[in-house]
């Protein structure tokens, strides 16, 4: 019996023939592509179906294999960031405005632990931020200071601005002069210091001997009044109480005294007071405390109340001594003996409270040390 084949059928196999009758274009080196592959065996199967439609066989037709080449790909490994000490051109540039305590040329006791400040101005164009530290550079002693040093906890000083740089020092145990030399190193690592290039560091100068000023480290205190703290150095007439340099004051009495000193004036209020309570230092064996005490000379009106405490090893506040004075044309000599603090770490506390007017309260500290026998 002949077996009838439908329009339809032939149609779809001469359909299929079609689509799979293309050319197979080799490349150059001979072998066939993934496409040229697919459509080799997409004819080869067309082949088979119209073989059995014609024939009128049924069955399974075995359709070829299909290896399709995987292209190899060759991962070129990303070079690591190379940071640079400049991240654009004066991106990091500082300068020097002032020392904010242990000014150069300061004196310092024996194995004292003081804080050094700088204040600095930013003169580039990045910011600085919590990522930036002070760190040293290199030259002259280190004093103990720490490798690195947070130039500040959060926010951040833009170009322009200024910020006070602050790192923990602790003098040589030996008498003679010293200096210290440190840097900011910003958060890509990069160092720089102040000057048009950021090359030059900023230092601290000093030296050491068996004698301390208050005067020259007068803002190394916190002063504070009735109002709260106060700057140092103050500004004359503040209401809330103020602290100055007075070097070479001339004094109640008349006479100009040679050397160092420093002016308080209380809130002026009734009751009014002011304090600069001193970082530790280490007092010589065989020392004394002594100043030359007395009111302003303008200061016709002046009757105030002195005091000087002191603590040990941040045990409690005593008493080292008290005196009055008034403006009667003389000044007071303050002498006391600091044998039981001999070898310690000692912080002094200078009190100063108004007694009579209160717009009148000037009290001059002329030369006020630590000064060993």
């Amino acid at each position: 019996m002949v077996r009838r084949i439908s329009a339809a059928a032939l149609m779809i196999v001469f359909s299929l023939a079609l689509a799979s009758c293309q050319i197979v274009v080799m490349p150059l080196d001979g072998t066939p592509s993934n496409d040229d592959l697919i459509n080799t065996a997409a004819a080869q199967t067309v082949s088979a179906l119209g073989t059995e439609i014609a024939t009128g066989r049924t069955g399974t037709v075995t359709v070829p294999a299909i290896f399709i080449k995987t292209p190899t790909v060759t991962l070129t490994p990303r070079p690591s960031p190379v940071y640079t000490t400049n991240p654009g051109p004066g991106c990091n540039r500082a300068e020097f405005i002032r020392d904010v305590t242990i000014p150069d040329g300061s004196t310092i006791l024996p194995n004292s632990v003081f804080t050094k400040t700088w204040e600095l101005r930013n003169t580039g164009t990045c910011a600085w931020n919590n990522t930036y530290a002070i760190v040293f550079a290199n030259r002259g002693n280190a004093l103990s200071g720490a490798a690195t040093t947070m130039l500040m906890q959060d926010g951040e000083v833009k170009p322009g601005e200024t910020v006070f740089a602050s790192i923990n020092l602790r003098a040589p145990g030996e008498i003679g002069e010293f200096e210290s030399y440190w840097n900011l190193r910003a958060g890509n690592g990069g160092v720089f210091g102040t000057g048009p290039n950021g090359a030059a560091p900023f230092f601290a100068k000093f030296r050491v001997a068996e004698e301390y000023s208050f005067a020259e480290h007068m803002c190394s205190a916190e002063w504070s009044s009735g109002a709260g703290k106060l700057p140092c150095p103050g500004s004359d007439g503040d209401n809330r109480g103020y602290v100055l340099a007075w070097p070479n004051p001339m004094m109640e009495d008349n006479q100009r005294r040679e050397g160092p000193g420093f002016l308080t004036m209380p809130q002026p209020v009734s009751g009014g007071w002011i304090v600069g309570r001193y970082p530790p230092v280490i007092v010589p064996y065989n020392s004394d405390f002594r100043a030359v005490l007395s009111c302003d000379r303008s200061a016709t009106g002046c009757y105030v109340h002195y005091k000087i405490t002191y603590r040990v090893d941040n045990g409690p506040e005593e008493l080292l001594g008290e005196w009055n004075e008034g403006y009667e044309g003389g000044v007071t000599e303050a002498v006391k003996d600091l044998d039981m603090v001999g070898g310690r770490s000692t912080a002094f506390y200078f009190y100063l409270y108004v007694t009579g007017d209160p717009n009148q309260g000037k009290g001059l500290w002329y030369f006020p040390r630590v000064v060993k026998n």
